[in-house]
C-alpha cells in the first residue's frame, strides 16, 4: 500500500529508506481475474477508474459509456454499469471529462501491474492483439513495453518525457514502477501523508490547511504500521464475512418467499370459486326477492284498476237506473209526481256527473318498467387483493442489514387537486400527516390547521400562532396527550401545541430558544431534528414534555430548511440554495450520499414514501426528483400544466404525496 500512494519525480529521484518499500512484486499473491478484468470490454483493465461504489472499469470503456448515456439523454446522470451508482454531480458536461475526474484506482492497477510484470508481455501490444515480450517499464503510463512500443512511446510528445526504466529494474524495486498520485486538494503537491481521522491521503500543504486540526496526521509508511497494528483490514475482512452472511441469508429468505408466495397464491386463489358460488347465491336470493316484489306490486296495481272498475260499475248501474226512471216519467202518470221525480233525476245526473269526472281524472294508465341494478359499477371486481408486508427486520435471524427495495415505486404525473386555500396570504410552508387527514403550517396567515382526508377544514384543529411558523412534527402519544412542535423561525423558538378532543391550542411555558433560526422539523427515536440552515440541533424530548437540548451538529449546505427523519438511523434533508443539494446522512453525521442533479434548482420540501424512495421538490426547477435509497435518480416528475408551479412542500400519508405551491393550492400525486 505505502508503494502505491508514493511517487517518483521525473528524474528518478530516489526515497529515503525510511519511506522505500521493502516488499517486491514477485510474490505469488495475485487476485482472481474478476477483480482485473473490465466488465464492459472483458479485457484486463487499462487506467482503472472507479465509481464512489469502488467497481472500476477501464477509463476508455467508461468515455463509450459515458458518451453513449449524454447521446440518450444529455440531462442523464452518468452511473455504474453494475450497481448504477451515480459520479458525484459537476459542472462538467463533457462526457470525457467527467471520466477523467473519477479516482483511479491504484489498488488494481499495482496488481495489473504485477500481473504483467509476471507475464511480460508488452500491454500496448496485447490490446492489438498481438504478442510480445516487455523489456522495459513506464512509470507515468504503468505499463509494460516490448523494443518497439518504447520507441513509439518516446516519438509521440505526450509520452516522450515519461520515466521509462528496464523491467528488471521494476521488479526488485516497485517503487520505480508506480504512477504518480497527486493531493486532491493540491494537484501540484504528490501524496506523503495520511490522516487517519478522515482516512484521507494528502500532501504536505494539507497539515496547515484542510486538516489543521487532525491529530493523526502521519507519514504513509507510519500510517501503514498504524493500520496494521490496529489489524484494520482484518475487521473489516470480518464485517464483510458477516454482511456476506447476512446477504446469504437473505437471498436464501428471498428464494424461499418466492416459493412460498406462490404456494400461497395457489391457496388463496382456491377462495375465488367460493367468491362467485356466493355471489351466485345472492344473485339467486336477490332475483327472487325481485320477483317476489314484482308479484306484490303487480297484485297492488291490479286491486288499484280493480276498484276503479267497480266504482265505475256502480256508476253505470245508476245511470241505468236513472235512465228507467225517465222512461217511467213518460208514462201516464200525474204531472206534479213527473216534475218532482224530473228534478230530483235532473240533481243526481249533475251530482254523478261530476263524481265520474273527478274519478276519471284520477285514472292512470299502468305499466311496469323494470330497472337493472347498476351491479358491474356497484361490484367493479369479485373481491380484494392486498400483500401485507412484514418488516424484515424484525427477522431476528437477520441483524442489523438495511435493504432497499429492488423494484422502486414510480410516480404518476397526474395531479389531483386537494383543497384551495381561502385566503391569498396563505402560504404552506410544512406540516405533517396525522389520523390519515393533515396538518398544515401556514407561514403568512400565522396558523396551524387540521384538515381531514377529503380537504376539509377542521374548526377544532386551529390554532393562530403568535410569530410566522415554519414547519410542524407530531410528537406520539405521551401520558395520554398528543403534542405538536413548531418552529417559529425569526423568533427562533420552538412552540408546542396540545391537540385536544375539541381543540388545538398552545401549550403556555412550553417554548424554546434555539441558536439560530429553526426552520424544518421532525422526530426519530425520542429526539426532535431541527434544520438551523447550516448546521441541525437535536433536543430530547422528557417525561413532562419540555425539550432539552441536546447536540448542535454542523452539516453541509448553507441554506438547509427541510429535513425528514427516515428509519434505519437515517435523515434526509435538502440545502435550499440555487444548486443546493439533497443529502442523506446518518444521526451522527456520517454522509451516507449527496444527490445533485443540473435540473434540481433551490430544493425544499422533502417526502418518504413506503419503499425507501425519498421525493425532493425542485422549487426553482419546477419538479420533483424521486430518488432512491442509494441517492440514484429513478425519475423527474414535472407535469405540463398550469397548476403545477413552483412546488413547495411535500407530505406522504402513507397512500398519497401532498404538495403545497406558491398559488395557494394543495393537490395530490399517487406514485404508481
Amino acid at each position: 500500500m505505502a508503494g502505491i500512494s508514493a511517487t517518483t519525480s521525473r528524474q528518478g529521484t530516489q526515497l529515503s529508506a525510511r519511506t522505500r518499500p521493502t516488499t517486491s512484486l514477485r510474490g505469488d499473491d495475485e487476485v482472481g481475474e474478476n477483480l482485473v478484468i473490465c466488465k464492459l470490454c472483458d479485457k484486463e483493465l487499462t487506467t482503472p477508474k472507479h465509481f464512489p461504489c469502488l467497481h472500476t472499469f477501464c477509463e476508455g470503456c467508461l468515455n463509450i459509456h459515458a458518451k453513449a448515456a449524454k447521446e440518450s439523454d444529455p440531462s442523464a446522470q452518468i452511473k455504474c454499469p453494475t450497481c448504477s451508482v451515480p459520479v458525484p454531480e459537476s459542472t462538467e458536461v463533457d462526457p470525457e471529462k467527467i471520466v477523467a475526474r473519477l479516482p483511479s484506482n491504484y489498488l488494481l492497477l499495482a496488481h495489473v501491474m504485477k500481473r504483467q510484470l509476471k507475464t511480460k508481455r508488452c500491454k500496448p501490444c496485447q490490446r492489438r492483439t498481438k504478442t510480445s515480450t516487455a523489456k522495459s517499464w513506464c512509470a507515468d503510463c504503468a505499463e509494460a513495453l516490448c523494443d518497439d512500443c518504447v520507441e513509439n512511446h518516446a516519438s509521440i510528445q505526450s509520452s516522450n518525457r515519461h520515466p521509462v526504466i528496464p523491467i528488471a529494474d521494476a521488479e526488485n524495486n516497485p517503487f520505480t514502477m508506480q504512477k504518480k498520485v497527486y493531493c486532491v486538494d493540491h494537484p501540484r503537491e504528490q501524496v506523503t501523508k495520511f490522516c487517519m481521522e478522515h482516512q484521507t491521503a494528502c500532501c504536505s500543504r494539507c497539515k496547515t490547511g484542510t486538516h489543521s486540526q487532525c491529530t493523526s496526521f502521519l507519514p504513509i509508511d507510519r500510517a501503514i504500521e498504524v493500520m496494521r497494528k490496529k489489524q484494520e483490514l482484518t475487521v473489516l475482512v470480518s464485517q464483510l464475512d458477516t454482511m456476506s452472511s447476512n446477504a446469504e441469508k437473505i437471498v436464501a429468505e428471498r428464494k424461499k418467499a418466492v416459493e412460498d408466495l406462490a404456494s400461497h397464491k395457489t391457496e388463496e386463489e382456491k377462495l375465488i370459486p367460493t367468491f362467485r358460488e356466493r355471489v351466485n347465491e345472492h344473485l339467486d336470493s336477490i332475483e327472487k326477492a325481485l320477483k317476489e316484489e314484482f308479484d306484490e306490486l303487480h297484485e297492488k296495481e291490479t286491486n288499484h284498476i280493480r276498484q276503479d272498475i267497480e266504482v265505475f260499475e256502480q256508476k253505470l248501474q245508476n245511470i241505468n237506473y236513472y235512465k228507467e226512471l225517465l222512461d217511467a216519467a213518460t208514462m201516464n202518470i200525474p204531472p206534479l209526481a213527473v216534475l218532482t221525480e224530473g228534478a230530483k233525476i235532473r240533481q243526481q245526473c249533475q251530482l254523478l256527473e261530476e263524481n265520474m269526472q273527478h274519478r276519471a281524472g284520477k285514472i292512470v294508465r299502468t305499466q311496469y318498467e323494470l330497472k337493472e341494478t347498476d351491479l358491474i359499477s356497484k361490484m367493479p371486481n369479485l373481491g380484494l387483493v392486498e400483500a401485507k408486508h412484514t418488516a424484515m427486520h424484525t427477522d431476528k435471524t437477520i441483524d442489523h442489514l438495511q435493504l432497499s427495495p429492488r423494484n422502486p415505486i414510480r410516480m404518476s404525473e397526474k395531479r389531483h387537486n386537494f383543497l384551495a386555500l381561502k385566503y391569498q396570504s396563505s402560504l404552506i410552508s410544512g406540516g405533517f400527516a396525522m389520523n390519515r387527514g393533515l396538518v398544515l403550517v401556514d407561514n403568512k396567515g400565522r396558523e396551524v390547521r387540521g384538515y381531514s382526508d377529503s380537504g376539509h377544514r377542521i374548526d377544532t384543529q386551529v390554532c393562530p400562532m403568535y410569530g410566522n411558523p415554519f414547519d410542524a412534527t407530531y410528537l406520539p402519544d405521551r401520558k395520554g396527550t398528543n403534542i405538536i412542535a413548531v418552529t417559529i423561525p425569526v423568533m427562533k423558538t420552538i412552540q408546542l401545541l396540545e391537540v385536544g378532543p375539541k381543540s388545538l391550542t398552545i401549550m403556555d411555558r412550553l417554548h424554546f430558544k434555539t441558536v439560530n433560526q429553526c426552520f424544518g422539523i421532525t422526530f426519530i427515536d425520542g429526539r426532535i431534528l431541527v434544520a438551523c440552515l447550516k448546521s441541525i440541533d437535536i433536543w430530547d424530548v422528557d417525561p413532562e414534555n419540555r425539550l432539552n437540548f441536546f447536540n448542535n451538529m454542523p452539516i453541509e449546505g448553507d441554506k438547509v430548511k427541510y429535513i425528514c427523519a427516515a428509519d434505519h438511523n437515517r435523515i434526509y434533508y435538502s440545502d435550499s440554495d440555487f444548486r443546493g443539494c439533497l443529502y442523506c446522512i446518518t444521526t451522527e453525521g456520517d454522509k451516507i450520499f449527496r444527490y445533485s442533479h443540473k435540473n434540481l434548482r433551490v430544493p425544499m420540501g422533502i417526502a418518504l414514501d413506503q419503499r425507501g424512495n425519498v421525493y425532493v421538490a425542485g422549487h426553482y426547477s419546477n419538479n420533483i426528483h424521486q430518488v432512491s435509497p442509494e441517492g440514484g435518480l429513478i425519475q423527474i416528475i414535472s407535469p405540463e400544466d398550469e397548476g403545477f408551479k413552483k412546488p413547495i412542500m411535500m407530505i406522504y400519508n402513507g397512500e398519497k404525496i401532498f404538495l403545497s405551491y406558491e398559488s395557494h393550492t394543495i393537490t395530490y400525486m399517487y406514485p404508481s
